[in-house]
C-alpha cells in the first residue's frame, strides 16, 4: 500500500506517495542530497534544474555501474557453477 512521506530537496519541501518503507525514503533522500552536495549543489546562482539534472546524471551512471557489476559476477558464478558440475561424476544407470 503506498504511503506519503515529506522530503526536503534543496531546501524544497515534497510529498510523495510510494511503497517504500520510511526508511528506504529516508536513505533515497540522503542518497539523492549527498548526489546534489558532491557536484556544489545548492549553491547560490546555479540552475536547480542543472544541479538536479547532474545529479540525477550521475546516480544513473552509479546504477549503470553497479547492474554491469552484478551482471559479471552472475555471469562468474553461472561459469564456476557450471565448471563444478561438470567435475561430479554421476553414477551410470546400470
Amino acid at each position: 500500500m503506498k504511503t506519503e512521506h515529506n522530503l526536503n530537496i534543496l531546501g524544497r519541501e515534497l510529498t510523495i506517495r510510494t511503497e517504500d518503507s520510511p526508511e528506504d525514503v529516508k536513505a533515497i533522500e540522503a542518497l539523492l542530497t549527498e548526489s546534489i552536495d558532491a557536484i556544489g549543489g545548492g549553491v547560490e546562482g546555479k540552475p536547480m534544474y542543472n544541479t538536479l539534472l547532474l545529479a540525477a546524471l550521475n546516480l544513473a551512471g552509479e546504477v549503470l555501474r553497479e547492474r554491469k557489476r552484478r551482471d559479471e559476477l552472475k555471469e562468474k558464478i553461472r561459469s564456476r557453477t557450471e565448471a563444478l558440475l561438470n567435475k561430479i561424476e554421476l553414477p551410470s544407470a546400470a
